[in-house]
This record gives structure tokens, sequence and C-alpha cells, in this order.
């Protein structure tokens, strides 16, 4: 819910109010424009340049967006592997004694297939799973679905802001004979290559309406832990939004109906995801 509240007060406004416009975004009396401005090169220039001088300014808040959905997508990725963490056998240490490393404990986890003899001579033992099967996580289930919805909200909003498309598209032109004037005169520096950076990660995830798609993309079984346990997160996925559905179907039209609709997005999502 927090998380919710966050992205629809602080971050999906800013990139749907985005315009040439300032009388948006203060206290200016909002400028009528004619329609014969869009035939009017002058006009089309100097609001092509308030767009330029816009998105110079907008970029901690795309930045944020941009950590925002990353955030949400490794959130999605860890919701998921809980999905089946708590449904699978775990190999642990048979103790923790402060002088194990980290890339001991993965080494020790990662050992899904290994026999019991053998993670017996490694120290280890075999942790049974902490729900088992039949035991369905529907409020996990449902903010994965929370989680994924965000992701769509806020590829829409960044993919039908005309403005803000056409703007960023300048300010990549921009950038990229910036850059190749700073390679032809050999003054290339570390901060500037660090925005470069920044800009090809902005372009790629966040300004390509690819937030979605990204984390539904991702390998959700790193260690192979479900394989070897011959567990089926898809399935327990396709269990969960079955039922989320079916219970926000029931309150749709109704007296009881609040966030049903909206909470279907969300549901809707899932089945991309296990699809």
């Amino acid at each position: 819910q927090e998380i919710n509240n966050t992205f629809h007060s602080q971050i999906l406004p800013s990139i749907v109010l985005f315009s040439a416009d300032d009388s948006l975004t203060s206290q200016s009396p909002q400028k009528i424009v004619s329609k014969s401005d869009v035939f009017d090169d002058d006009a089309q220039k100097g609001r092509e340049s308030k767009l330029l001088s816009r998105i110079g300014k907008f970029m901690p808040a795309l930045q944020l967006a941009s950590n925002g959905t990353a955030r949400l997508r490794r959130l999605v990725k860890n919701m998921v592997c809980q999905l089946g963490g708590c449904a699978t056998p775990a190999a642990v240490p048979f103790y923790f004694d402060g002088q194990q490393t980290e890339e001991d404990l993965t080494t020790s986890n990662s050992g899904g297939a290994a026999s019991d003899a053998q993670k017996a001579k490694q120290g280890q033992t075999t942790q049974p799973p902490v729900f088992g099967e039949g035991v369905p996580m529907f409020r996990l289930g449902k903010a994965i679905g929370i989680a994924l919805r965000l992701l769509i909200t806020v590829d829409s909003a960044v993919a039908s802001n005309e403005d803000l498309q056409h703007a960023w598209a300048m300010y990549k032109d921009v950038v990229m004979e910036w850059s190749e004037q700073k390679r032809s005169d050999d003054e290339l520096d570390e901060e500037f290559e660090s925005f470069e950076r920044m800009m090809v990660e902005l372009d790629f995830s966040l300004m390509s309406s690819r937030s979605f798609i990204a984390a539904i993309e991702q390998n959700f079984d790193p260690r192979g832990r479900f394989q070897a346990a011959k567990y089926q997160v898809h399935e327990e996925i396709r269990h969960i939004l079955t039922k989320l559905y079916a219970q926000n179907c029931e309150r749709l039209n109704t007296q009881e109906e609040t966030t049903e609709r909206l909470d279907c997005v969300g549901v809707y999502a899932m089945y991309v995801l296990y699809r």
C-alpha cells in the first residue's frame, strides 16, 4: 500500500503532467495556443526549445521514476521466489559459527540437486518447506499483482505523453552531438561517461516503456532450486491469480465494489507473467 501511494503521489503525476507549457505546473496563467501555431515554424521552434529546456530540468524526476521501477522489478522477483521458496526444501548449513562467508552459504544453498549424503559431507542438511504444498499465499500474490500494475501504469504514462517522448528524442540527439564533439576534441571525462550510461539505462528501460516486460522476463530460479525440487512456480501463480480473479469478479457491479476493477489489471498482469 505504501509503495502504491508513493508511485501515485510522487512519480506518476510528474510524468503525466510533463509538457512544454510551464503554466501547467506553475501559478502563471495558462497560455492558450492557437491551432495556427501548429503550422508556424517559429512557434514550433519555440515549443521545441521549451521542451528541450524542460526535459533537462526533468532529469531528476526521470531518475526517480527509473529507480522506483528498478526496485519494483527486484521486488517482483523477490516475491515470486518467495512463493516457491516457502514450498520447496532448502539445503542449509548445520550451524553458523561466524566463520562461513556469504560465498560459502551461497554455494551451500545452490546445491539443490545434491544427494543427502553429499550434503551431510559438506556440513549441510535439508530444511523442509516452510509451508509445504497446498498452502496458497494469496496476500503475497496480491502484492505481486499490485507491483506489476504499477509498472504497467508507469509504462503507459510514459508512452502516452507525446511531449515527453518528443522532448526525450531531442535531448538524446543533443547528448549524442555533445558526445561526438567531446570525443573528437579528446575531452571525454569520467563524469560525462557516467551521464551517458545513465542516459542509456533510462532509454532502455523507462523511456522505452519496458519496465513491465523487464520484470516478467527475469530469471526467477537463478540457483535452480525449484527445478531441482521439481516445483513449478508458474502453476502456483496460476492458482493464485485464478482465485484472485474470481474474488474480484464477485464484487464487480455490486455495492461492495471498491478497487476490484483496478486490482483486475494486476491479475491480468500476473496472467502475462504466468504465460
